[in-house]
């Protein structure tokens, strides 16, 4: 059968099988999610051939008005793109989203995630170290080394060294669609970038190093499971309104982390490296951005 006689679904199943084997586990679950929700049935029962660049910006100009983010707006709209793509590969057909314009958005952490103000840095550090448990030490590593909430949920003691004051990310932990459902999934860090150490303060070292336990237990429960992300996430959120702040993200941890960092001068290829970035764009027009700002 000709790729424009086939189904816009076939062919987005085509690339769907064709790429799960290049790609990590939960991009596979957030592809697949994005194509069953939004842009299969969109296109249901149209033959690829039939559509238009027209009808592909509808669709792109369509989403903005249910609601959706920024952000997740693209994200759709990459997955229409990737099977376009693919169609035009491997059937020599035109790409019909080739003309979509994609929604502005600043790649910008402080954006993302905001940060504390320095007052209320002070305020959350105070009650991280008052009663500190293994959930106050985690959300004060991640406040004091700018990880990601996945890459804190998958730490294990055989990736903290004390001695040397750094510790190693390895894996990261991710709870994804499955199956009309979702399930918790720990992967190995394959990119260069993420894959790295980062140096601990003497303040971190020594807050963690009350809660040593086995090689490989996990850091944040001292056993074989891992802590699920999203309990983390509501723990976070407890705790902030026990304090008297406003809600808080762990995305919101790590861009205070690196305005921290900028505020103190820190090199832009070094932070980059800390953060595990694939670019120096984002810490780059961060550190700007902070210069710009002044005092909080």
């Amino acid at each position: 059968m000709d790729g424009a006689d086939k189904s816009f679904e076939e062919i987005a199943r085509e690339w769907m099988e064709e790429s799960s084997g290049s790609l990590k586990v939960s991009s596979v679950s957030n592809y697949r999610y994005k194509l069953e929700k939004h842009v299969i049935p969109y296109f249901a029962g149209v033959p690829y051939g039939e559509i238009t660049p027209a009808a592909a910006r509808r669709f792109a100009e369509e989403l903005p008005g249910k609601g959706y983010s920024k952000k997740y707006t693209e994200d759709i709209l990459v997955v229409l793109r990737m099977v376009t793509r693919y169609a035009s590969r491997r059937y020599c057909l035109a790409n019909p989203a080739d003309s979509i314009i994609f929604p502005k958005r600043k790649e910008s952490l402080r954006l993302k995630g905001g940060s504390l103000t320095e007052k209320e840095e002070e305020i959350l550090r105070g009650g991280l170290l008052d009663g500190t448990d293994l959930t106050k030490a985690g959300i004060y590593l991640v406040l004091t080394t700018g990880m990601r909430l996945g890459e804190l949920c998958a730490l294990r003691w055989k990736d903290i060294d004390l001695e040397q004051a750094q510790i190693r990310v390895a894996e990261t932990l991710q709870r994804i669609p499955v199956d009309g459902g979702t399930a918790l999934v720990l992967t190995e860090i394959k990119s260069g970038a993420a894959r790295r150490r980062i140096p601990l303060t003497e303040s971190a070292a020594g807050v963690i190093g009350r809660f040593a336990a086995g090689q490989g237990m996990f850091f944040l429960t001292g056993t074989g499971q891992p802590a699920d992300p999203r309990t983390m996430q509501n723990r976070l959120k407890a705790l902030a309104r026990e304090l008297g702040l406003p809600n808080i993200s762990f995305s919101c941890l790590r861009g205070t982390f690196i305005e921290g960092c900028a505020r103190q001068g820190m090199d832009a290829a070094a932070l980059s490296r800390i953060l595990g970035n694939a670019s120096l764009a984002m810490s780059l027009e961060y550190c700007r951005g902070s210069e710009q700002g002044g005092k909080r």
